[in-house]
């Protein structure tokens, strides 16, 4: 072949691979980054802050992709409103029961892929890594995840997390429901959470999570993320001295390398 063509084709290559292509999966929203290689690759799903989609997912999507994965972005959160879920103390189990629907649709999805292995990793931040908890303890093709600043108590984290969208539904579900301490409310979401991460954590095989928390978080306060990492079986766990936010960064930015290595040895 000609040099300048090889050289053509070498850059056009290099351009294509992990650029990201938005998909629909099953019906679920994606944005997928894969590289380009001639072997079949694992698929490692990410999940992201209650903000969306961000810089961070992207950056840790590319990271992956170039590292040799397939990196695919989901959006798994399910459509409703601020009243919705004032009014609505049912909107936590509905949004994890949507959740792990969205990602077993996606893993359906990507089997027909012959660019894949089979394999599947999951990873998340904050309320993607509650999410991701509760999955990988859920669906058993999930065999490697990373949950960054999660946790598992889910009436804990919604009582106490400092989050503004968190606090502002908390403030006026205790208005109308004439709640007048976190105590009360706390208990309140006991009664009528039935789906909660810290059970299902205790389902993930050995080795099978690594755990990244901060330990000056007050969003998905340090207290929760703590006890997730006593239930999960054998999981790996960094501490990192920050607060939530640079919690996450931290974990990329870090600890990245860490991270695919982690994917690399489980998948």
């Amino acid at each position: 072949m000609p040099f300048l063509l090889s050289l053509l084709l070498f850059s056009f290559s290099a351009f294509a691979a992990c650029e990201p292509r938005l998909q629909t999966i099953n019906e679920v929203k994606a944005k997928s980054y894969a590289p380009v290689t001639g072997n079949k690759v694992a698929a490692i799903l990410i999940l992201p802050t209650i903000l969306g989609e961000s810089r961070v997912e992207r950056g840790f999507a590319t990271s992956l992709c170039r590292a040799g994965f397939r990196a695919v972005i989901l959006d798994v959160t399910q459509e409703t409103t601020a009243q919705y879920e004032i009014e609505n103390l049912s909107s936590h189990d509905e949004s994890f029961t949507h959740a792990l629907a969205s990602v077993r649709a996606v893993i359906e999805g990507l089997r027909s892929d012959a660019t894949l292995s089979g394999k599947f990793g999951l990873l998340g931040a904050s309320q993607g890594a509650l999410f991701s908890t509760y999955i990988a303890g859920s669906e058993p093709a999930i065999t490697a995840s990373v949950i960054i600043v999660g946790a598992g108590n889910l009436p804990g984290v919604l009582t106490y997390s400092d989050q503004k969208n968190v606090k502002a539904i908390r403030d006026a579900r205790k208005a109308r429901l004439n709640i007048r301490s976190d105590v009360e409310y706390e208990q309140t979401l006991t009664q009528a959470i039935t789906i909660d991460p810290q059970a299902q954590a205790r389902t993930i095989a050995p080795d099978a999570a690594y755990m990244f928390i901060a330990t000056r978080d007050t969003t998905v306060p340090t207290k929760y993320q703590l006890e997730l990492a006593q239930v999960l079986n054998g999981a790996r766990v960094k501490k990192m001295d920050t607060n939530h936010v640079n919690g996450i960064i931290r974990a990329g930015q870090t600890y990245g390398k860490d991270i695919l290595n982690y994917f690399r040895e489980k998948l």
